[in-house]
């Protein structure tokens, strides 16, 4: 096996590799310009037929040429096109590469007081008088901005920022960057500190508060998934971010269960979504309730319960019988540690307080782009057992907002938003 090389090691190979092209450029050039250069000199011709002259002569084995001051003008133009071979390609390499081993920090550097001010001018529109007005650009720091317009700069408006505890994060970033008032806003703000700090203004000026309170669901606006599925593949994104944000770290689990868990939790769904008249049933609960209705007698196995007539009433081309039908396939003990897996996965809605939560829907995802609207998502920063529900709310709200700006370019519009929609992600953790 190949030994790793440094980037050190590749700069001085690249660097040799340069030295070696100049070389044999200048060497090369200097022997046909100086034959060249012999031929013009001895036999009256001009460059160009010289040049022909050269190639005729090497093609009959006549390297020798007499040495005049023609010759020696031409070696010299010859060894100074290698020069310029060398020289051209070291500044190439210097350009394309955005390492140099002499600068700690890498050759990153500040624009220059001229580079800024024509950036500004090409980019930047300036701050309105009215203050009630938004604001064009965001902060990215005391002296610069970028336009909220992505499309003005190659690339988009995805904005990382590190730093300790402590550090200004969000008193000189996220702040700064809410009061501009040119976006709506969905900030995850687990300590409150934001919404305590900016609540009132944003909603002086025009902003509707919504809240997702997971610490706290009773001073919270409701939000039921189930409100915001269309179609087959809202149901399978809602299940697979329900499993995987309620699975435990470093747990593999038995794919088997939790394929059949998929097959009943759709089941569920497309049943209540598409033959539940009741609005008020259409919510996890119900789902909860459903699950809890389909017990399995390991001593009688062809004894109906309640979900199996419930499913077999079902037109036989409907999604939800076809999901149930497959569920049904496992018998017996299977099928009670299928119900089991799903009863326990689904544990947290058994709970007052996150029943009530997500039996109805007033978060209004789809208008964040159409109304100012502040959205804060308050979490538990130590607890997530009701994480899950952030979690799908994020996944519920980027598809919402994708198929939004899909049907507005499929009408012949724009795809972009009437309001830009800005994810402000304030001390939120990332799952490795």
């Amino acid at each position: 096996m190949a030994a790793e090389i440094t980037e050190e090691q590749r700069q001085e190979n690249r660097k040799a590799m340069n030295l070696y092209f100049g070389t044999v450029t200048g060497v090369l050039g200097a022997y046909l310009l100086g034959y060249a250069g012999s031929l013009m000199e001895s036999l009256a011709l001009p460059f160009l037929p010289s040049c022909g002259e050269v190639f005729s002569r090497l093609g009959q084995m006549q390297f020798g040429f007499h040495l005049n001051s023609s010759a020696i003008i031409g070696a010299a133009a010859g060894v100074g096109l290698g020069a310029a071979v060398y020289f051209l390609e070291s500044i190439n390499q210097e350009r394309t590469s955005a390492y140099d081993q002499k600068k700690v920090a890498g050759s990153a550097r500040f624009l220059s007081k001229k580079e800024l001010a024509e950036y500004e001018k090409a980019y930047i529109q300036p701050d309105p008088e009215d203050l009630s007005k938004p604001f064009p650009n965001m902060i990215m720091s005391n002296r610069f901005r970028r336009p909220m317009n992505s499309r003005m700069l190659i690339g988009n408006n995805n904005v990382l920022v590190v730093g300790g505890a402590g550090t200004g994060k969000s008193r000189f970033v996220v702040k700064p960057n809410i009061l501009q008032l040119n976006a709506s806003y969905v900030i995850t703000d687990p300590s409150g500190e934001i919404i305590y700090s900016l609540g009132n203004v944003l909603k002086d000026y025009g902003y509707k508060i919504k809240i997702l309170n997971i610490s706290d669901m009773a001073h919270s606006n409701c939000y039921n998934p189930l409100h915001y599925i269309r179609d087959e593949a809202g149901v399978s994104m809602l299940i697979d971010c329900l499993i995987k944000n309620t699975t435990q770290d470093g747990s593999k689990g038995d794919e088997f269960f939790t394929n059949a868990e998929r097959l009943l939790y759709s089941a569920c769904i497309f049943y209540l979504t598409e033959f539940c008249r009741d609005e008020s049933r259409k919510n996890f609960s119900s789902i909860v309730n459903m699950i809890n209705a389909s017990a399995v007698d390991e001593m009688n196995p062809n004894a109906k319960s309640p979900l199996d007539c419930l499913f077999e009433a079902l037109p036989k081309d409907s999604l939800a019988w076809k999901f149930y039908s497959s569920f049904k396939q496992a018998t017996g003990k299977t099928l009670k540690s299928i119900i089991i897996s799903c009863i326990t996965r689904l544990q947290p809605f058994m709970t007052p307080q996150v029943a009530n939560l997500t039996r109805t829907d007033n978060m209004e995802l789809e208008k964040i782009g159409e109304e100012k609207t502040a959205l804060f998502l308050i979490t538990p920063q130590a607890d997530r057992t009701y994480s899950f529900l952030a979690s799908m709310l994020y996944s519920q709200l980027f598809e919402t907002l994708y198929y939004i700006g899909e049907q507005q370019k499929a009408a012949g519009g724009s795809e972009q938003l009437k309001v830009p929609v800005r994810c402000i992600m304030d001390e939120f953790a990332v799952r490795p």
